[in-house]
């Protein structure tokens, strides 16, 4: 009845009953192939409707243990963003090897940028934008912007990845030489003399959250002149 009628299902589950009836369901019914497969339409449409909260963590792992590569694929880019702030490091380590989109893996990255698995699918995910227009642009900055304190290889190898995606944002750009040059002292100290003058004029990256996206042109500039030389130089 419920996984033809989700807006029944959700004005329903106000105390979470539901989710609790759902989570048992899978993991005591799951041998029972329709029972399985109702179970997992209703979860999917739990997981998918409810506003996101850290209890449902549980059945969404139940999901991804239960239901087929398909069917992970077809539901991750909806429903994984939503929790994965809360998800256990073993279920994030289930992401391995399935096919999300870009935006996909940005939007969580934003949300646990120092999680070591995620930033290893973030690297390959935005390997196959370097070479195309990406057209996510502001989830491309939000996940440079939270990975601008860290200076961890894998942070470094997505930076210059993302460097030589099309359609960077001047946030971007900061960002990407925050990454490049935070910690290395090498690279600092060959960076030419101009760079010194470029970063004075240039928003501190902790502060690009507040500035407008729209900056004046010598900003953009500036931006894209810093990031330049801190490629050459890191």
């Amino acid at each position: 009845f419920y996984s033809s009628r989700p807006a029944a299902l959700v004005k329903f589950v106000k105390n979470h009953a539901v989710v609790e009836w759902c989570y048992n369901l899978l993991r005591d019914k799951a041998h029972l192939p329709t029972l399985r497969s109702t179970a997992l339409k209703i979860a999917d449409i739990l997981l998918s409707r409810l506003p996101s909260r850290s209890t449902l963590v549980g059945l969404l792992d139940l999901y991804f243990d239960l239901a087929d590569a398909p069917l992970l694929d077809s539901v991750a880019s909806t429903v994984l963003p939503r929790y994965i702030r809360w998800a256990p490091s073993r279920l994030v380590e289930k992401l391995d090897g399935m096919q999300l989109s870009p935006s996909c893996v940005l939007r969580m990255l934003a949300q646990r940028p120092t999680d070591a698995s995620l930033l290893k699918t973030a690297v390959a995910s935005i390997k196959t934008l370097s070479t195309a227009s990406s057209g996510i642009g502001s989830e491309l900055e939000a996940a440079l912007l939270s990975l601008s304190g860290c200076n961890r290889p894998q942070a470094i190898n997505f930076a210059r990845a993302a460097s030589r995606c099309t359609g960077l944002t001047w946030k971007s750009r900061i960002a990407i030489a925050s990454i490049l040059l935070r910690g290395n002292k090498r690279a600092l100290l060959s960076l030419p003399t101009e760079a010194l003058d470029v970063m004075s004029r240039l928003p501190e990256v902790e502060d690009l959250p507040t500035w407008p996206d729209d900056a004046p042109e010598e900003v953009v500039t500036d931006a894209e002149t810093l990031m330049r030389m801190a490629m050459c130089s890191a």
